[in-house]
């Protein structure tokens, strides 16, 4: 041994370091491996959760547009019984106007309208001689009676 041995930066390295820096080196490389394995089984393992996911994403996306399909359909319908019901509407309102005027034309037709009868002494008053006839507008079908 010489006294150079004893300084850091002169020393060479002795052989089971360099064995030891080998073991480290392929230790490191082993790890790297089994990183790279585990990387390569997470990349397998999303790559099937991604499939997994885009199917679920496409079945989704055809339930929806049969969704909307229902839907517009279901809109169609209720416009449609919208329309039945204005229809419906518009025909009682019209039937009950026309049940109002028919019984108010009853009513009228059925109210009794009062005439003063003038009684003579004779019976029944010509149309000429009566009180509430006018004597310039008699018919000449009553005059010769």
């Amino acid at each position: 041994m010489s006294l150079t041995d004893y300084l850091e930066g002169r020393r060479k390295q002795r052989k089971h370091r360099l064995k030891d820096d080998y073991r480290r080196a392929k230790q490191r490389v082993r790890e790297l491996e089994e990183s790279v394995d585990a990387g390569i089984k997470k990349i397998g393992r999303l790559t099937a959760a991604y499939d997994q996911l885009a199917a679920e994403r496409n079945q989704l996306a055809e339930q929806l547009d049969q969704a909307q399909i229902d839907l517009r359909v279901a809109c169609e319908e209720l416009r449609q019984a919208e329309g039945t019901i204005r229809l419906r509407d518009r025909t009682i309102a019209d039937l009950h106007h026309k049940a109002d005027i028919r019984a108010k034309a009853d009513q009228v037709v059925t109210r009794t309208q009062e005439i003063p009868v003038i009684q003579d002494p004779h019976g029944v008053v010509p149309l000429h001689k009566s009180p509430l006839a006018k004597p310039n507008h008699i018919p000449a079908w009553a005059r010769s009676a």
